[in-house]
Order: C-alpha cells, then sequence, then structure tokens
C-alpha cells in the first residue's frame, strides 16, 4: 500500500493552504488580482474548519502586518544609512522606496493573516472520508 505524501507546513503555508488539512485554499483569488485581495474563504472547502476563530480574530493579522512593514522600512533605512543614500536629495531613492513598499503591501496582508490562522489552529492529519456535519437548526 502506498504512502501518501502531505504537504509540510512551510510549503502549505507559502501556497496560503488551509492549517488543519493543508489541501484547502484560504483565498478565493490568486494573489495577482489586487481587486479580489480581501476575499477569503470562511471555511476550509477540503476539511470545512472555520478559519475565523471568533469575531476580531483578524486583528492580530494586523498587528503582525504592521510588524512586518515597520521591519521592512527599518531594514532599508539601516542600509540607507550604512550606504550613505540620501533620501530627500535624490527622488530616485525616495521613489524606489515608496515603490518597495507599495510592492509589499499584499504579501504583508496575505501573510499576515496565514500567521494568524496558523499560529492559532493546530494541524491534524487530515482524514479524507471525515467531513464536519454543519449545524442545521430545525
Amino acid at each position: 500500500m502506498s504512502q501518501i505524501k502531505e504537504p509540510g507546513a512551510f510549503k502549505s503555508f507559502l501556497a496560503c493552504k488551509c492549517p488543519r488539512c493543508r489541501k484547502g485554499d484560504v483565498f478565493i483569488y490568486p494573489m495577482v488580482r489586487l481587486d479580489k485581495l480581501l476575499l477569503a474563504n470562511d471555511n476550509c472547502p477540503e476539511c470545512e474548519v472555520k478559519f475565523e476563530q471568533e469575531t476580531g480574530f483578524y486583528w492580530s493579522a494586523m498587528y503582525i502586518s504592521y510588524g512586518l512593514s515597520t521591519g521592512l522600512v527599518l531594514f532599508l533605512g539601516i542600509l540607507m544609512v550604512v550606504y550613505e543614500l540620501p533620501l530627500f536629495k535624490d527622488m530616485r531613492y525616495f521613489g524606489t522606496l515608496i515603490g518597495i513598499f507599495l510592492v509589499q503591501v499584499p504579501f504583508s496582508f496575505r501573510y499576515s493573516r496565514m500567521l494568524a490562522i496558523y499560529l492559532i489552529s493546530p494541524y491534524k492529519k487530515f482524514n479524507p472520508n471525515y467531513k464536519m456535519e454543519k449545524y442545521i437548526p430545525k
């Protein structure tokens, strides 16, 4: 009987897959669709785990995103001091910094949300025959 190799946590994280089964997509559209960047599934399409654990769950992602953005700005600022680049005397450097910051915004949004989900939701070995039953009021 052949063993099915399950995807690794890091690879699933980078592909924005469910932290529980590592197969279902968290986001509906790919990152290149900037107009649909914010749209995420409520539940995993594979194992039906709910991504937003409670109301306000993604506030933690906002703080993670702030930390990532601040870290990037500090890193670029240190590089400018080390290499003695004049930020405001030559607008090319300032424009480059703004461009780098704007390009990283979609990555920061997606991966801060993924980090929040992965820190909270534990990985469980996925059983393809198991489906969570939805509560249906009578």
